[in-house]
């Protein structure tokens, strides 16, 4: 059995002292480990027509996860005596590429594209007990830039959209956490989640923006922006 089965109770007399402790009470060690390797480059061509920018990267992160548990004297191991019970190794691949049209000496035409990686928490499971997977996500603007009288009004529209994958949502084990323990306890211990469990989203998220910005002196400056 996963649980304690006995007649045995804590006692408190004659200088000893006994008592019953959950082992994800005790303390635990996290570690992690990061090895990353960037690339990136930047163009100025055809006398400033075109400006490109690309950058590469590449992410490996280990994370591990030891508890502690007291031994027959009430005393904790030494750091070498933990026991490693989550542990993940996750892998990023992302990059980031844009370009700015330089039109006219009034107008430019951007766009960019980017993705990202985010590690995993070892703390964090899904309800079968697997550690979540690493946040993924992906953005993207494009837009045209003005200037106007001299510089003296500049301005900006954009269109953008960004997405994430394996975001933490605890919406649903928040409010039905006990419940669903309480279901399993009855049906089979074997099988009652992990107490640190979660569960997981993808989010997308779409829009404009506008912005405008007036120098009329040297001293005063003007912004006006909206977005949706």
């Amino acid at each position: 059995n996963n649980h304690l089965t006995t007649n045995w109770a804590p006692i408190n007399s004659g200088g000893i002292r006994s008592n019953y402790e959950r082992v994800r009470a005790t303390p635990r060690d996290n570690i992690s480990e990061t090895k990353a390797m960037v690339f990136s480059a930047q163009a100025d061509l055809l006398e400033n027509l075109l400006v490109g920018t690309f950058g590469v990267r590449r992410d490996r992160v280990l994370q591990e996860q030891g508890f502690y548990e007291r031994d027959a004297l009430g005393v904790f191991p030494d750091v070498r005596g933990s026991t490693a019970t989550l542990s993940t190794n996750d892998k990023g691949r992302t990059h980031s590429y844009g370009a700015v049209l330089n039109a006219t000496k009034y107008l430019s035409l951007f766009a960019n594209r980017a993705t990202n990686f985010v590690p995993s928490n070892q703390s964090v499971v899904n309800i079968d007990g697997v550690p979540a997977s690493p946040i993924e996500g992906e953005g993207y603007d494009v837009g045209i830039k003005f200037s106007l009288l001299g510089g003296k009004l500049q301005g900006s529209v954009d269109k953008f959209s960004t997405t994430q994958k394996n975001v933490t949502d605890n919406t649903l084990s928040g409010q039905k956490r006990a419940a669903i323990d309480a279901i399993w306890t009855a049906i089979d211990l074997n099988r009652v989640p992990n107490a640190q469990w979660g569960e997981f989203k993808s989010t997308q998220t779409e829009g404009y923006e506008f912005q405008i910005v007036g120098n009329p002196t040297a001293n005063l400056r003007l912004m006006l922006t909206a977005s949706k």
